[in-house]
């Protein structure tokens, strides 16, 4: 008897200097972050509301947590991931070489925590082999280490921008990126693009997934012909137009002109054509002549249209196209007869985006400009943008290095976050409405006009 309480006082002794010899941690920053977190790791309370994400970097084993937790925690070396409900205020951390942590996350002043937030916990350790590991997770003294990226994405043929770099890889991509935040890009054509930042450590690399959702507005091209011959039959069609003929007289025409090119029946119809067009012409001062196939061709075929008049649609486009504007070829999506510019020529240095575009014999108004595709671009100098544009989207012309003059017009309504990121040394021309600290900085821009 006496035996088994002397061992249960070495017992009691062992425990408490166990207990006295731990340290405690302590919370140097807790706060939100604008990290994303990926579809594939994304979680759900038990109401089905996402949760939040908190990452906690800490040199440490984590053997529990009290709090409003969800699963299991995510063990990413130094790094540790903690999914918790939407409103939760507080969180208890039991390590497992030191003592616990209670963090009220109101002494931080987040209130609550928000769904799809990201939030970073740093914790220091008292005997950490180094000053201040987590401070090397945030400001690394070895400014050339580098953290392999791993990012799987699908579609497969989606291309993926890192820092405004373009990278190809058939679903999934491996680069070597300095330690440190870095910006990723995943678009394609019909599908929602993917933009986010993703923080490298030292300790550990990091795998992305991202899965494309489509786009429930994308209206594919239905015209396979080559660039040259849409912009004849659009310019055949306004010539058409000029001399009276209806749609339906045109398509009957042109399916004439093809089955008999060598009959004289068909050099009938075009001396009646023209003399159609002279009667016009001498009624109308405003259209001159008929324009031949020689004039319609041009010596560079380049499918370059001067606008002579504004044309109001006739009937809502859904359409991708190209047009070729002032030297420039525009890749144009129209949706219900609005359409937006979603790439232009890399090679052009003086680039004039137009408010309005020809297809098929009208005019369209050009509403929006989404042309982050263009990044890291070394050729445009000189960008205008014509009247009538009224949203410029999210990295739209990021890494414009040789771009040193802007000018905007009055009729901006919105301008995407870094829509012209890496903007030093350029000269921007605003109207009163826009402010050059906002674009500079990076900011997402909303006008009510």
């Amino acid at each position: 008897m006496r035996y088994r309480i002397f061992l249960s006082f070495l017992f009691l002794c062992a425990t408490t200097v166990f207990v006295m010899g731990q340290k405690a941690a302590s919370v140097k920053s807790f706060s939100v972050t604008t990290d994303h977190i990926p579809g594939s790791e994304r979680r759900n309370d038990l109401n089905g509301n996402p949760c939040a994400l908190v990452k906690i970097q800490v040199i440490d084993d984590i053997d529990r947590i009290e709090g409003n937790k969800i699963g299991s925690i995510v063990n990413k070396g130094v790094e540790k991931w903690v999914y918790m409900c939407k409103g939760s205020r507080n969180m208890r951390i039991h390590l497992k070489n030191h003592l616990p942590v209670k963090v009220m996350f109101q002494d931080y002043k987040i209130n609550g925590l928000e769904s799809n937030r990201v939030y970073e916990l740093i914790l220091e350790i008292p005997d950490a082999p180094a000053s201040n590991v987590t401070a090397i997770v945030q400001n690394p003294t070895n400014s050339s280490a580098k953290q392999r990226l791993t990012i799987n994405y699908s579609p497969k043929h989606a291309m993926v921008l890192v820092d405004s770099k373009p990278y190809s890889g058939n679903g999934k991509i491996e680069v070597e990126l300095p330690i440190g935040e870095h910006d990723y890009v995943i678009a394609a054509e019909g599908y929602i693009t993917a933009e986010a930042s993703v923080k490298l450590t030292e300790f550990a690399p990091r795998v992305i997934t991202e899965t494309l959702p489509a786009d429930p507005s994308y209206v594919p091209s239905s015209s396979q012909e080559p660039e040259t011959k849409q912009g004849i039959r659009g310019l055949l069609s306004v010539v058409g137009k000029s001399v009276g003929l209806s749609k339906e007289g045109k398509k009957s025409k042109q399916k004439k002109e093809k089955s008999t090119k060598k009959s004289k029946k068909n050099e009938i119809s075009n001396n009646q054509q023209n003399e159609k067009s002279e009667q016009v012409n001498n009624t109308n001062p405003a259209r001159a002549t008929v324009p031949s196939m020689d004039d319609i061709l041009g010596k560079n075929n380049n499918n370059v249209v001067e606008e002579s008049e504004s044309i109001t649609p006739t009937y809502a486009l859904n359409e991708s196209f190209k047009y070729t504007y002032d030297g420039v070829t525009f890749k144009c999506k129209a949706k219900k007869g609005y359409v937006t510019i979603t790439s232009f020529d890399t090679n052009a240095a003086n680039v004039t985006i137009p408010s309005k575009v020809l297809y098929n014999g009208n005019y369209f108004p050009v509403k929006a400009i989404d042309t982050f595709v263009n990044g890291n671009n070394y050729s445009v100098e000189v960008l205008t943008i014509q009247n009538g544009i009224e949203i410029i989207g999210k990295f739209s012309f990021a890494e414009f290095r040789k771009l040193r003059d802007v000018t905007l017009p009055s009729s901006i309504k919105s301008i995407g976050k870094k829509a012209f990121r890496f903007n030093t040394g350029m000269v921007f021309h605003l109207p009163g409405n826009i402010n050059e600290n906002s674009i500079r900085s990076g900011k997402e821009i909303r006008l009510s006009n």
